[in-house]
C-alpha cells in the first residue's frame, strides 16, 4: 500500500494499482494481477493529476 498526498488538483487517472481517494491521500494498492511482488522486486504504479 502506498499514500500519496494529494494538496492541489485531481486525479485523472491512476493504472497498475486500485486506488481510493480521501480528503487529499490518495492509496493505492496492487491489482489482483500483481498483488504479490517478491521481496525486492520492484513494481511500479502511475497516475496523472491536473
Amino acid at each position: 500500500t502506498v499514500k500519496v498526498p494529494i494538496t492541489k488538483g485531481k486525479i485523472t487517472s491512476v493504472w497498475e494499482a486500485n486506488y481510493k481517494i480521501e480528503g487529499t491521500t490518495l492509496t493505492a494498492q496492487g491489482t489482483p494481477l500483481n498483488a504479490v511482488v517478491k521481496a525486492g522486486a520492484p513494481k511500479t504504479f502511475g497516475f496523472c493529476a491536473g
